[in-house]
């Protein structure tokens, strides 16, 4: 008997979008799955739609907690052994399930398995295919995760029992929750990474990414929580640990600095420099001195940032 798989669509509001993404869980090769469609607390058209599909979808409808409750409200209810998840803003490739569930059936101790992701959206020349960062040789995908967060989670199947162990979603974040559990998950389960694209997601100005400052303090409180809880984790890290909580902050400080606030800015450069001294970063430093400097430079952040992970990368590893 075919493994039964669970895909949860979380959506707010967004009545436009989530035909599409329940058509394409819908229409999925795979046979074996169920789709469950999480409305948190929409106020526009979305029970109508949702009503339209009928028994060829189980809804839920939650009031507004968040993207990171509505998921853990989908898992609640889910029947499947295995989750998928797919943004109400998304899409799912017909072939998704087809190629990742056997992956899972075949590698017990496997509990994350994943892909390229297709972006795609009117604010975009043509689609362009992502390539997440690779585990390593024996499977943990953990440190590249931590280091990079360049997972699609669109492209993404799990194990439930990996996401149980876990303890689901956290839903004091708004932003990176997706993110902060794939790294909790990897760091108790294997990765396997195809060579093919098993996600969609769309590029337009209502995503919640855009925020980067708020999307940046989400990620340094996940990474501040999961090396306080996993001290095994931050021990094998040895200082990379602290230069990747720099490099955040320092992604804060640019954030901050290209919304004109230089005061916040400087505080949160500060802070990466207390955790590790850098020339690029008492550069960065020097130029918000001179605020009527800061709108010129802030080009230069991507090649700034850079020398923080360069540095990292050579670091030995423990």
């Amino acid at each position: 008997m075919a493994t039964l798989v669970s895909v949860i669509i979380p959506t707010h509001n967004r009545a436009a979008l989530v035909r599409e993404a329940i058509e394409s869980a819908l229409n999925q090769t795979y046979p074996a799955r169920e789709v469950i469609v999480v409305d948190d607390g929409s106020t526009d058209e979305t029970p109508e739609v949702l009503a339209r599909y009928g028994d060829a979808i189980r809804t839920v409808r939650t009031a507004n907690r968040g993207c990171a409750a509505a998921r853990n409200a989908g898992v609640g209810v889910a029947r499947g052994q295995y989750l998928a998840f797919v943004d109400s803003d998304d899409a799912a490739p017909p072939d998704r399930l087809s190629l990742q569930v056997p992956v899972l059936d075949a590698h017990p101790d496997v509990g994350i398995v994943y892909g390229n992701s297709i972006a795609f959206g009117p604010d975009l020349p043509g689609e362009q295919v992502h390539h997440p960062v690779r585990p390593d040789p024996d499977g943990s995908v953990a440190e590249g995760i931590f280091f990079t967060t360049r997972i699609g989670f669109d492209s993404v199947l799990l194990r439930r029992a990996a996401v149980e162990q876990a303890g689901g979603f956290d839903e004091s974040l708004r932003h990176n929750e997706d993110t902060d559990l794939l790294l909790r998950v990897a760091l108790d389960w294997k990765a396997v990474c195809l060579d093919v694209p098993t996600g969609r997601h769309r590029w337009h100005a209502g995503r919640k990414s855009w925020d980067e400052v708020a999307l940046r303090r989400a990620v340094l409180a996940s990474t501040e929580r999961v090396l306080a809880a996993r001290p095994e984790f931050r021990e094998r890290l040895g200082e990379r640990a602290a230069i990747r909580l720099a490099e955040v902050r320092w992604e804060i400080s640019r954030g901050l600095a290209a919304r004109g606030d230089t005061v916040a800015a400087r505080a949160e450069a500060t802070l990466a420099w207390q955790l590790h001294r850098s020339a690029a970063l008492a550069v960065w430093g020097t130029m918000l001195r001179i605020p009527q400097l800061v709108p010129a430079f802030l080009w230069t952040g991507r090649f700034l940032a850079r020398s923080v992970g360069f540095a990292r990368a050579h670091l030995p590893r423990r």
